[in-house]
């Protein structure tokens, strides 16, 4: 009797245990598949955090000169708790669709469905974090992610509770912003920001609607003020999914704050970001605030002091651009030159290894970024590219100072000579003669530093050919050759030919190492690349005597009010002594020679300033003109400042002198000019 009744009181209580469990199943459905409006209609009140972004620091040039600042704006959210105890959310989402598209304000929407019937797909057109929470708003619902556009229409019509007295139209907007008001539940908060910095004459407009949940918010936006440097000053943008797990949540980011995405907004993103404001909202049904307070109170970003001299910047990036297009003017196919089009240089401290500019062109202006991405991301000569960090090629003659270095080392004497005769002949026999840039000219008998003056080929091809590849690399990567060179901005580090490196980059009988590949290593060809912010750097170094630098773009980063220092830079060399007073003395001696008498002279001749300069020419396979290279430093005797210039299809790397000469007449007569600029009631931070 007793094990009757258990039997039965046990199939009881299953029973009950399986209808509650379908109906919590059932409830948990209807969660997810429902619209939000039904949970807040019983709810009088609900808490919210809403995040309040930092304003950005400001980015600054060497002598104070405000470079990207932030301008005040107002952004527009809905609070969907309001809206949705409102007495008509779609009429009133409606209306404000209406009203943006009719007075042209741009709102945040990114449903990837086409406005108009037949309903398609238009994901291609997201970005990866939309394309993500477009996914993650399907599996939340645990809708079919195969369906088709016009299924997925239905059922947001039918889960938005969409009247069949709108047009597919009205539909189609009511949807789009019914879906961006779900997708900050994924952001963690119950706002979505439907307008961002908007006009005071429009946000007077979208007031006028009386939208319930409606709330206007103050904050800053980015604003350039200058048109030069757009490829190093950078931008910044809503942080990815991937940026966001890998890198900003451990750094309490919030998912829907903009971070920098490149140049100095990225490098220097922990200095300028500051810290995001958290306030905890308590609002009734009707909208009414009962509650706030401040979780986290928001703090301005630091201010970042960089290196560059936007004067200076200005100058390369016009005189850069003058001299490309005055080596391609009336020049017809096929004339060396013709085709000269891109090209970039970088300005140097020798002794601090300080970036004063790094020029590109063709350039932009950094304002047009935002609104016309798309036409200068197609645009010709790719504008939108950093070539002084970022375009590795070959060297050319510029090189030879390292080979030069590398002779001394493995025993040739400065004074020993070789007949530059136009052809280097050893290895003739085996159909092997490579030329002389000068062939069917020669130099005649050279030693080292007139082979350096008049870039003689055959000098260094002798000097390859004799020590091989080993003592040529050991002097490159000491120098910086295939090594990062330690910038904040993102580069290309180049590469440094080695026997193990083309074993790397070949197969089979290609990879292997021959004496023609010596040789053409020794000139600065071979499988060497370097950008032109390497070979500033490597010019730096021979200046000043074998001390080597970082590069770098910051000096120091204050608070937003200027008051306190936050960090400095020490400008501490990463190497020394990696030349003795007899090599520099022949490398200062060959590349003075190169200037008063050499393959530079035509260009500088007259120059009033005593200058050590390199030239230099490099094919590169990919038809068209040679490549041109020029470097230098000056003065002399006490270098200041270290120039190099790279174009592609530039023909003669002397032309580009006159780029180095126009930098260096602007910096040697303002060097002594003050140039700081002061600002009122403020403690002005150590110059």
């Amino acid at each position: 009797m007793d094990r009757s009744n258990n039997v039965r009181n046990g199939v009881v209580v299953f029973i009950i245990f399986l209808v509650a469990a379908i109906y919590s199943v059932r409830l948990f459905s209807l969660q997810l598949t429902e619209t939000d409006e039904n949970a807040y209609s019983n709810a009088s009140t609900t808490t919210y955090i809403q995040y309040v972004p930092a304003a950005r620091g400001e980015i600054l040039d060497r002598h104070g000169t405000v470079l990207v600042s932030n301008r005040a704006t107002y952004y527009v959210t809905l609070q969907s708790f309001v809206l949705y105890n409102s007495d008509d959310p779609n009429g009133y989402l409606l209306s404000l669709a209406e009203t943006c598209i009719k007075n042209g304000i741009e709102y945040e929407e990114s449903l990837p469905l086409s406005m108009s019937t037949p309903y398609t797909y238009t994901i291609d057109e997201l970005s990866s974090q939309e394309q993500y929470n477009f996914r993650k708003f399907l599996l939340g619902r645990e809708w079919d992610a195969d369906m088709t556009a016009e299924n997925l229409a239905k059922l947001m019509k039918k889960s938005y509770h969409i009247s069949d007295e709108y047009t597919e139209y009205e539909a189609r907007l009511i949807m789009g912003l019914r879906y961006e008001l779900d997708l900050p539940s994924y952001a963690y908060t119950d706002t979505y920001t439907v307008v961002e910095d908007v006009s005071a004459e429009n946000l007077a407009i979208l007031k006028e609607l009386g939208i319930p949940g409606m709330d206007v918010g103050t904050t800053t936006v980015r604003e350039f003020n200058t048109t030069f440097g757009a490829q190093i000053l950078g931008h910044v943008g809503l942080m990815t999914e991937e940026e966001y797990e890998n890198t900003y949540k451990a750094l309490d980011y919030s998912m829907d704050a903009s971070v920098g995405k490149d140049g100095f907004e990225e490098a220097f993103e922990e200095y300028l970001h500051g810290t995001d404001g958290q306030k905890v909202v308590t609002v009734t049904s009707d909208g009414t605030v009962v509650d706030e307070y401040w979780e986290v109170e928001p703090k301005s970003g630091a201010n970042v002091i960089t290196a560059i001299d936007i004067g200076m910047q200005e100058l390369a990036e016009s005189s850069l651009a003058k001299w490309i297009q005055a080596m391609a003017d009336g020049k017809e196919e096929g004339q060396g030159g013709y085709d000269a089009s891109t090209g970039a240089v970088v300005v140097m401290d020798p002794n601090s290894g300080e970036v004063w500019a790094a020029a590109n062109y063709p350039t932009y202006d950094p304002s047009d970024y935002a609104t016309k991405y798309d036409e200068l991301l197609t645009a010709q000569d790719s504008p939108l590219s950093n070539r002084a960090l970022m375009f590795a090629f070959a060297p050319g003659s510029t090189f030879k100072m390292i080979t030069s270095i590398a002779a001394m080392r493995y025993g040739v004497s400065p004074d020993e000579t070789v007949n530059g005769n136009g052809l280097y002949t050893k290895y003739e026999e085996d159909g092997y003669t490579p030329k002389c840039w000068i062939y069917p000219g020669t130099h005649g008998t050279v030693n080292m530093t007139q082979a350096l003056a008049q870039s003689c080929n055959i000098y260094f091809y002798t000097m390859g050919d004799r020590m091989g590849i080993r003592p040529i690399n050991r002097v490159a990567t000491a120098f910086g050759f295939g090594q990062p060179t330690g910038s904040e901005l993102i580069e290309e580090t180049g590469r440094m030919a080695s026997i193990e490196l083309k074993e790397q980059l070949y197969e089979g009988i290609d990879a292997g190492w021959y004496a023609a590949d010596s040789l053409m290593a020794a000139i600065g060809q071979s499988i060497t690349t370097a950008t032109p912010l390497q070979l500033c750097r490597y010019v730096a170094t021979l200046a000043n005597g074998g001390t080597l630098y970082n590069a770098t773009f910051f000096r120091r980063a204050v608070s937003s009010d200027f008051q306190t220092l936050v960090k400095e830079n020490s400008f501490s060399p990463v190497a020394t002594d990696l030349m003795d007073a007899s090599e520099y003395a022949v490398i200062k001696e060959g590349m003075r020679m190169c200037v008063t008498e050499g393959t530079a002279q035509k260009y500088m001749d007259g120059y009033p300033i005593e200058v050590c300069a390199k030239t230099g020419t490099a094919q590169h396979g990919t038809g068209g003109s040679d490549n041109a290279a020029f470097v230098c430093w000056a003065p002399a005797d006490d270098p200041e400042i270290a120039i190099a210039v790279y174009v592609e299809h530039g023909d003669t790397g002397g032309w580009y002198s006159y780029v180095a000469m126009d930098i260096m007449d602007y910096y040697f007569s303002t060097k002594n000019v003050a140039q700081e600029v002061h600002r009122e009631n403020v403690t002005l931070i150590e110059q």
